[in-house]
């Protein structure tokens, strides 16, 4: 199945979750088949970029989650900058710039 080419043509609580997950940094939502959402996510991004706005496909990245026994299924649309090696180059950017 092809994705939209606009992000006019995708729901609009599309950007309602991305706003979500940057103000709280991450936003978990449930879905029984977790890879056909992260799909139309990244659909939205690369609409948004076609749009000239790439602000959420910038900044969120999806994860795909399960509890151990591999049941509740969901996306996890996440900040790319609350991960642990993005956290450590921010703290060393900034770091170095404390020096100068």
């Amino acid at each position: 199945m092809t994705q939209p080419k606009r992000s006019g043509a995708y729901p609009p609580s599309f950007r309602e979750a991305c706003l979500l997950a940057v103000q709280h940094g991450s936003l978990r939502i449930p879905h029984p088949k977790p890879h056909l959402l992260r799909r139309s996510f990244y659909g939205y991004f690369a609409a948004l970029r076609r749009e000239d706005a790439p602000e959420f496909g910038d900044s969120l990245e999806c994860a795909i989650d399960a509890d151990d026994n591999g049941e509740n299924p969901a996306l996890i649309l996440q900040l790319r900058e609350a991960k642990a090696d993005a956290l450590a180059v921010s703290a060393a950017v900034a770091a170095f710039k404390g020096k100068t």
